[in-house]
Order: C-alpha cells, then sequence, then structure tokens
C-alpha cells in the first residue's frame, strides 16, 4: 500500500495507500454519504439483515394482515427509503448500497495502479453484487404490491415470496463478503484497512483519472505517516 507518496517541503513525504485500494476502502470501511460513514457493502449488509428480519416477521404475522403489510413495509423501507420514508433500516438503503459499492470496486479494477489480482478477481464480485442489486429492485416492487393489494391471499403470498428472497440475498451479499475478503488477502501489496482522511481524500480529475487531493497533506496530524 505504500504505492504513492505526497512530497512536501523540507523533503518530507507521506505515504499513500494505492487508488484501488482507496476504492475497495470505499465499499468496505467508509464513504462520505453513507449512515455514520460506514462502508457501503456494510450498510448494504445491514440493511439486508433487517430486511431480511422484517420479511420473516411479515410471514409469521400471516393471520393479521395489517401486520404482515406493516412489516412488508419496513422491508420496502430498508430496500429504497425512497419508497416508503419510515422504517427500522439505516435510511440509505439496500438497492443504493449495493449500487455504491458494485461501482467503487469497478473504479478499483479500473484505474492505473490496480493489481492483477483485483483486474481478474473483481468482476465476478461485481457482477454478484449487480445481481444482488437487481433482485432488491424486485423486492421492492414486491413489498409495494403487498402494501397496496387489497386481496389478503395474495398479501400473504408476495410476503411469503419476499421472505425468501431476502433470505437468499442475504445469504449471497454475506457470500460475495468473503469472496471478496478472500481475494484482498491475496494482494501484493498487502491491503490493509485505510485512514478515513485519505479514503476521503480520493478525488476524480477533469481527465477522468483519480488521484489524491493535493491540499491532502494540510489535513495530517503529524509531518509522516505510513502504513
Amino acid at each position: 500500500m505504500l504505492a504513492l507518496a505526497l512530497v512536501l517541503p523540507a523533503c518530507v513525504s507521506i505515504q499513500l495507500p494505492t487508488i484501488a485500494h482507496s476504492h475497495v476502502g470505499h465499499a468496505l470501511t467508509a464513504w462520505t454519504d453513507t449512515p455514520g460513514q460506514k462502508g457501503l457493502l456494510e450498510v448494504a449488509r445491514i440493511e439486508a439483515r433487517v430486511a431480511a428480519e422484517h420479511a420473516a416477521y411479515a410471514v409469521e404475522g400471516a393471520r393479521n394482515i395489517a401486520s404482515v403489510k406493516l412489516h412488508v413495509g419496513h422491508v420496502l423501507h430498508a430496500v429504497d427509503p425512497k419508497l416508503l420514508a419510515d422504517g427500522p433500516g439505516t435510511g440509505y438503503g439496500l438497492t443504493r448500497a449495493l449500487q455504491g459499492g458494485s461501482e467503487h470496486l469497478g473504479y478499483a479494477r479500473e484505474v492505473r495502479d490496480a493489481s492483477a489480482n483485483l483486474r481478474a478477481g473483481l468482476p465476478p464480485l461485481i457482477a454478484e453484487l449487480e445481481a444482488l442489486r437487481r433482485e432488491s429492485q424486485l423486492m421492492a416492487v414486491l413489498a409495494r404490491d403487498a402494501r397496496q393489494s387489497a386481496d389478503d391471499a395474495h398479501v400473504v403470498t408476495y410476503a411469503q415470496d419476499l421472505a425468501q428472497r431476502c433470505s437468499r440475498l442475504a445469504a449471497g451479499l454475506e457470500q460475495t463478503q468473503q469472496r471478496l475478503d478472500a481475494l484482498l488477502a491475496a494482494e501484493q501489496p498487502p491491503y490493509r484497512p485505510i485512514a478515513r482522511r485519505y479514503l476521503f481524500g480520493v478525488i476524480r480529475l477533469p481527465s477522468g483519472d483519480w488521484a489524491f487531493d493535493p491540499e491532502l497533506h494540510k489535513r495530517q496530524p503529524g509531518s509522516h505517516s505510513s502504513y
């Protein structure tokens, strides 16, 4: 991760992580607009667990249609809070978090300092995240239709289908996370968690290339830092 150096006055240098690893860090560790500035895939996993939990509650309450619709609404909120603002999720949304995680892993693969390991290993993981994102969009449609249906039997059927889909998505996301962890374990230079000041100091240049903010050194807590 000591691939880049920022040279400062008086011949002091700050060793920076690779841009590729920084984008991976956006997916795993921290991103600017997520709740608590958590990593995008961490938020996705939280939302997926909330959705699966409340989809199960909906099925358990099948004799009470009001309860089914209440918990189906909680699933809808966890998947896409733009469609239902109130609920037990983070307020960010599963679909949005999956899309962001996929995009940043794509950036990690495409930048110039990406390793051969990332270039080869990330595409199937990105494809998995994209498939999960599409599934989450379908889940939102099912949840919305279940809440709006006047047919109790349809509501219960939609809830049962939704519960199965939520459970599979949550499990699939955990498996993708494990495969990403295994890929990163093979990285050279080694992948290590990156400090937020570096994660949030990545900028996109007019050329389309990525770089660290040239003002980053002014925000350093000391004159030298290494990872």
